[in-house]
Formats: structure tokens, sequence, C-alpha cells
């Protein structure tokens, strides 16, 4: 080999050396696998599990304490996770005798039962409001709908509940505890709980910010308008959604006027693009209230979008992603900074995001890829440590105790959230000649389909 020869492949040996230590230094760190990622869900369910409510002496056997006593949401949020669980992992139901965690699914859901409160219902007037009309909330007729007990959270706390019975997948299964709605089936119970979600959205024409909140939800239900609680926020809004958009796949009848209703919430909450920061982003009651817009209600916010109709190509749902973009790697807060991530990172947001975009159809916006993420995060954040706490996440950077914050871990890394709802059918081509090519097109496709034995598995 000739010198020349030699000096230009010690260059090329040396310049590929410099490469790859570069390369290797100034990698990202590898994305969590799939098996990484199951493995944190396995090891988190056997945490979780074990911080049930076993005692058979306790009134409370069966519950989780999500924090401060907040029975509702722990144990809610502990069934809705173990539900669509068993259902990915192929049972048939949640109380298939097979599935590991079904005696603790039924004492869950007994426990859940036995302290349910059945309450009266009355239309709601509205004819100043959206609807222009007054609405009746009793889908079923009986005068009643049904509430997490009433300790002054109900709206979050009968949402949560609401979708973990839903996410049961049982609506003819009979309630066979003590207490208010022994004998009803899932079904019935779901149904007077859309009930009472729809009686308490709050009305139009009030609020304290000289602006109107119709639409939205509040800690308690809002009847015509009175009560101690009479404005909503995007915290319970989000969950009283979110109950409402799972009773709906569960086969609940939820009212139109609601989501009429809830379209007038939608474009109040959200934050008109004028060119600032906040643009397209979710306030918590009112523009300009001190909670301030942060991604977390913006989640709920594309959520709501969704169970009204609203698809990702609609220009609010855009301006909403847009902000998510602009403020993707802000430092997370309880409510400012308004991003997700940090050591520790903010669980609730996750959540709240990781609904809203799958409840939407949405992948990926503007080159992120969301759950990949969220769940590099959350899997690397998870507590390894050998003892009590080991499979569970402790810490939050915003609100939460261990208990909730392994649910919204767990519920995240799963993406548990309804299937994105169906779209309207496109309009029929007219009776023309071209109109009727493709309707012969249309029919042989369906008949060649049909020969195929193609069917759309049950989400």
């Amino acid at each position: 080999m000739n010198v020349n020869r030699m000096r230009m492949l010690t260059i090329v040996l040396a310049a590929m050396m410099v490469f790859t230590v570069f390369t290797a230094i100034c990698a990202p760190a590898s994305a969590a696998t799939d098996a990484e990622i199951e493995q944190a869900i396995t090891d988190g369910l056997a945490w979780l599990i074990a911080q049930q409510n076993l005692n058979p002496a306790d009134p409370d056997y069966g519950s989780w304490n999500a924090y401060w006593g907040e029975l509702e949401a722990g144990t809610g949020l502990a069934l809705y996770k173990l539900c669509e669980r068993a259902y990915e992992l192929g049972y048939d139901s949640p109380f298939d005798p097979d599935y590991k965690y079904h005696q603790n699914v039924m004492d869950g859901f007994n426990w859940t039962f036995a302290n349910l409160a059945i309450v009266n219902i009355t239309p709601q007037d509205h004819t100043t409001g959206a609807t222009g009309t007054v609405d009746d909330p009793d889908t079923n007729g009986n005068g009643v709908g049904v509430c997490a007990q009433q300790g002054g959270s109900e709206t979050y706390s009968t949402g949560i509940l609401l979708a973990a019975i839903a996410a049961s997948g049982t609506p003819n299964r009979v309630v066979n505890v003590p207490g208010p709605v022994s004998g009803w089936t899932y079904g019935q119970v779901a149904q007077d709980m859309v009930d009472y979600l729809a009686y308490g959205q709050v009305d139009p024409a009030i609020g304290p910010s000289g602006g109107i909140h119709e639409g939205g939800w509040d800690y308690r239900a809002v009847d015509n308008g009175t009560g101690a609680y009479w404005y909503g926020d995007q915290s319970n809004s989000g969950y009283a959604v979110l109950g409402l958009a799972e009773a709906e796949d569960f086969g609940s009848t939820v009212p139109g006027w609601v989501k009429t209703e809830l379209d007038v919430w939608i474009d109040w909450v959200q934050d008109d693009v004028t060119g600032d920061t906040n643009d397209g982003g979710s306030w918590y009651s009112y523009p300009g209230d001190g909670i301030g817009v942060n991604i977390l209600k913006t989640g709920n916010l594309i959520f709501e979008m969704a169970f009204v109709g609203d698809n990702p190509t609609v220009q609010r749902v855009t301006n909403a992603t847009d902000y998510l973009v602009r403020h993707w790697n802000d430092a997370c807060g309880s409510n400012t900074p308004a991003g997700w991530n940090g050591t520790p990172a903010q669980y609730q947001t996750m959540f709240t995001t990781m609904k809203g975009l799958e409840y939407m159809g949405i992948d990926t916006f503007d080159g992120i890829d969301w759950f990949e993420d969220f769940s590099d995060v959350i899997v690397a954040q998870q507590d390894k440590t050998a003892g009590p706490t080991y499979g569970s996440w402790q810490s939050s950077c915003g609100r939460g105790e261990p208990v909730i914050i392994t649910e919204w871990a767990l519920l995240t890394l799963e993406k548990v959230a309804p299937p994105p709802p169906a779209p309207a059918p496109a309009p029929v081509p007219a009776l023309t000649p071209l109109g009727i090519l493709a309707l012969i097109g249309l029919t042989g496709l369906v008949l060649v389909v049909g020969s195929l034995g193609l069917r759309r598995k049950k989400e």
C-alpha cells in the first residue's frame, strides 16, 4: 500500500472513531421498550393491589384511599385500571375467575355500590342558554340520579366511579351487595349516574367573573343555578366528561343537550388566539382567572372537544395542540409552570393529556410522539428500591399522594381512554350516473369484505 493511501485510511479511521464517540455522547437516552413498559405496569399493579383495604373489620373493606380520605377517587381509578387490564390481557371480563385480580375487582365494586347515593333530579332551565329550552336530565323517567356519597366533591367522584363501572364492560351484571342500588344492573346504575351529571351541569348566565360559565361542572351539582356551588372549573369538568364518555361507550344515553351546553363551556374556557403565549390553551374557570393556563387543563379541553364531536382538523383543536407544542418543554408545577416534565414529573398532567389525545385519535403532533415522551419518563421514575414502595410512583410535581399518582402513571402507560368516537357518516352520493357508480362500488366492497368474514374487534 502506498504512503498516500495509508495516510488517507488513517484519516478516515480517525474520523470514524471521532464520529462514533460523538454519537455516543450526543445520542438521547434510549426510549423505554415494550418489555420495560410491561414490567413497569406489572410492578405498579402489584404495589397498587397491596394498598387495597382488605381488613374484614373495616367498613371500607375493598376500597383504595387516594389521599385525605378520598376513597371514591382512589377506588374508582384503581377499578378503571384493573378492568381495562383484564380486557387487554384477553379475559372475558374483569370478573373472570382466571384473572389474577378478579377478587380485588369484585371487592372494589362491592364497596363502590354500597356507598352510592340516590338523589332526586329535576328539569333544568336553559331557555337563556345554548339550547334555549327546559331540558330534562331524567332519561329513564325514574325521577332520580345516582352519585357518589355527598361530601363536597361529588362531581369528581361520580365521574371517576362512572368511568370504572363502564370499563367493566358488563352492563347486564347485577349488583349483589346491600345498599341503595342492590339488585340493579351495572347498566342501570351507569344510566342514573349519567342522569345525575346531566342534572348537575352548570346552568347559563351565572358566574362570579361576570361571564357565563354555562356547560361546565363544579364540585357539586348545580340545580337551576342554585346552591353553594354554581360555576364550572376545568378540573371537575374533565372528570365529569371522562365518566360520560366511558358511559356512552358502555351503552348509556347521554342527553344531546349536555353536549350542546358543554360546547359553550369549551369556547368559554379556551384562550382566544391573539398572539400571546396562552393562545389555544385552557383556563381553569374563566379567561384571566388566577390559576392560569397549563397543559393539564388543555388535555381535559381536548377530551371535551372530542366528546362533542370535534376531530383533529377542527381549528380549535389545532389551536389547543399548538399550545401544547409551544409549552411541551416547559417545566412542570402544580399550576405553573405549565409543563408536565420534571424530577418528578406532573403525573396528573400526563394522564389528562394522554386521555385527551388518545380519545381525539392524535398519535403525534408537530413531530412530538407524546406517548414515547411520557412512557420514557414514567418508566424511568418508577420506584425500584427494594421494600414497601417498590413498583410505585411516590411523588409528583403537582398534587397527589402515592396511590393516585401510581394510578395516573399506570393509566397513562396503558393509554386508558374511551375509543375515539365514530366519525360522522359520509354523505350518500346523489343518484346521478356518478352517484350510481359510487353506490355500485361501495356495494361491491361491502360484499367482498363480507365474504372474507372480516369483523371489527370490539374495543
